[in-house]
């Protein structure tokens, strides 16, 4: 074999050896870019779970809301009818004093 076959197939293989090192570079950085896309998709359902969990707590806050209107509005039903029970109490008592004033 000749000194310029041997200088070939050196280069030859140097260049087989940066052909592999681009290919390994390669494998690496879309390695690197899936691991990225992972984290964002992880990061995005993270910011997901945290819209949802926001989401149920307004919606705690709203029923709890609705359960305080609710129970405000019995209380002023119940106010009410305590009010009419006493009017109709002060006219039955009105009347039975009328009554009996005139007999």
């Amino acid at each position: 074999m000749t000194a310029r076959q041997r200088q070939t197939e050196d280069t030859t293989a140097r260049q087989r050896q940066t052909e592999d090192t681009t290919a390994r570079q390669r494998q690496t950085e879309d390695t690197t870019a899936r691991q990225r896309q992972n984290e964002d998709t992880t990061a995005r359902q993270r910011q997901t779970e945290d819209i949802t969990a926001r989401q149920r707590q307004t919606e705690d806050i709203i029923t709890r809301q609705r359960q305080t209107e609710d129970t405000t509005a019995r209380q002023r039903q119940t106010e009410d009818m305590t009010a009419r029970q006493r009017e109709t109490e002060d006219i039955t008592a009105r009347q039975y004093d009328s009554a009996t004033t005139t007999n």
